[in-house]
């Protein structure tokens, strides 16, 4: 094992000495380390500008489907909300969701690259077991900071309401438990899948190079298994958020059915995510093993 690695595994290393022989190496790990961590936020934050503004209409389809119109499709939704006010229909709430998408790229990627090294460190060596954890981390993170911004934006959709109140700040946390669950069950299959079907392309391929269209279909695959299992935690946490919590009777009837109601449409959305999430990550995964193969080939 080299110094990088040393580094990778146990941040806490920095504390101990280091051997002169091993001191070069050591700083250019955690220079190398500190710049893929640093650069993983702000490309976090532009594809999550970019990828939220491209399905801002499609969330709204979603959660109206979700509520207001369970027994339509998601072209009758889309028509109705047009009709209603036009095109600032489908952006509803789209503020709320871009300040915390932006925020939550300060530790959600950070712990995407570094948490499985910190897991491997401590016991934890099984690799589908450390992205399982490493979503859970993320997922109760998320909650138990950004549920009120979570609630605004899904009232935002559903009550056309854009003002901030006393109230959203005294509530902002009715509703956490579903919020949590949905995102532990989205970070975690998303985490867990996108690393089972990568290994599966890479001993395929012989190569640890993806192209577009293996991305594309990797991505695909992805949302797939997240959409499913997500399905049941997906449409409680619109009516938690809407309601401060509270289930109402809608629940009641068909229940698989209506578990389901806008699976399909949450099935694209989270193709365009993963297919975006996965192109990043495997950018930062190549980006780390280039700047290790830097440090070695200097310290030679």
């Amino acid at each position: 094992m080299n110094a990088l690695d040393s580094l990778q595994r146990d941040p806490l290393s920095t504390l101990m000495p280091i051997p002169g022989a091993f001191q070069q190496e050591f700083d250019l790990g955690k220079k190398h380390l500190q710049t893929v961590v640093a650069s993983s936020s702000v490309l976090g934050v532009f594809r999550s500008v970019m990828v939220h503004t491209a399905i801002s209409p499609l969330e709204v389809i979603k959660a109206n489907q979700q509520t207001k119109y369970p027994d339509a499709s998601g072209f009758a939704v889309a028509r109705t909300l047009y009709n209603e006010k036009g095109l600032s229909s489908f952006y509803r709430g789209l503020r709320s969701k871009l300040m915390a998408s932006s925020l939550k790229q300060v530790w959600s990627w950070p712990m995407i690259t570094g948490m499985p090294h910190a897991l491997d460190n401590h016991g934890v060596h099984d690799p589908y077991l450390q992205q399982l954890l490493t979503g859970q981390g993320i997922a109760a993170t998320d909650a138990l900071l950004l549920t009120p911004l979570e609630k605004r934006r899904v009232k935002a959709i559903l009550k056309n309401k854009s003002t901030f109140s006393f109230r959203d700040i005294t509530h902002g946390w009715c509703g956490g438990a579903a919020h949590l669950k949905k995102l532990s069950v989205n970070w975690s299959t998303f985490l867990v899948g996108q690393k089972y079907f990568r290994e599966k392309e890479y001993e395929k391929t012989g190569k640890r190079e993806l192209t577009l269209p293996q991305l594309l279909l990797l991505g695909t695959k992805t949302a797939c298994v997240v959409s499913v299992f997500s399905a049941p935690f997906d449409k409680r946490h619109t009516w938690s958020m809407v309601h401060d919590g509270k289930i109402t009777s809608k629940f009641s009837g068909n229940v698989v059915r209506n578990m389901f109601i806008g699976c399909p449409t949450n099935t694209v959305i989270l193709i365009v995510h993963n297919v975006a999430s996965l192109t990043l990550l495997h950018y930062l995964d190549g980006k780390a093993e280039t700047k290790t193969k830097k440090v070695t080939e200097t310290t030679k």
